[in-house]
């Protein structure tokens, strides 16, 4: 039987290793160059021993890791558990942005989730960050959390490009739903220029915002400086 790392090196493609390289910038570890598409298939059993073999060589290999983790079959907190000795080698926003998606035992306790996610929040660490933002995204944008969601964003002090971007996506799918509270976010001194204006590029790419809403945003973004 292959190993993971032999299957995908089976999977290789030397010009998808060259586009990675230059879409994801400052990539600490080896590439095989492999399709997304293609590592997901390789996820669908999970492995907790693979879950256990950290750090991995390669990026496909966390690749890899982060769609085993949305196929797990565990309960909240053994969930909570596997991702956690997992994100201190997260250090890219693919990888990041790859884990957990669909988990069920996240749907049947958003709470528990939000309160972890500000856990996540807190640490300063970028993709920390970056991961518990994605997961309000992702499970929490209803009315119990809105609220809260924004004033933790208000308490984000690192400002790297990948946490900023999280949070700017963040608030640009929020005013799909609240587009008041954004707009009040928006025209308060709490966030930095760079985020009010990739959430206002944003939420104009995006087709579940109305056209009228859009021109009050690029209205908006004039006196944006």
């Amino acid at each position: 039987m292959k190993t993971y790392k032999e299957e995908l090196l089976i999977l290789r493609r030397e010009k998808l290793k060259e586009f990675n390289k230059n879409l994801i910038p400052n990539l600490d570890k080896e590439l095989i160059g492999v399709s997304n598409p293609n590592i997901k298939k390789l996820s669908k059993n999970v492995d907790y021993e693979f879950l256990e073999n950290l750090p991995h060589k390669y990026y496909e290999e966390d690749i890899l890791h982060g769609y085993m983790l949305a196929n797990l079959n565990l309960d909240f907190d053994k969930t909570i558990e596997e991702i956690e000795k997992f994100l201190p080698y997260v250090t890219n926003w693919a990888v990041c942005d790859t884990m957990c998606k669909n988990i069920k035992a996240f749907k049947n306790d958003r709470k528990k989730l939000f309160d972890k996610s500000l856990e996540w929040c807190r640490t300063n660490k970028t993709y920390y960050i970056r991961f518990g933002l994605s997961m309000q995204l992702s499970y929490c944008l209803t009315d119990e959390f809105i609220d809260d969601i924004i004033d933790n964003i208000y308490t984000i002090s690192n400002h790297d490009y990948y946490c900023d971007m999280m949070i700017a996506w963040l608030l640009a799918t929020i005013m799909i739903n609240y587009e008041n509270k954004v707009f009040d976010a928006l025209k308060q001194n709490k966030l930095n220029v760079f985020i009010k204006r990739k959430t206002i590029s944003k939420a104009i790419d995006s087709f579940r915002i109305s056209d009228n809403t859009k021109m009050k945003l690029k209205e908006l973004r004039k006196f944006l400086f």
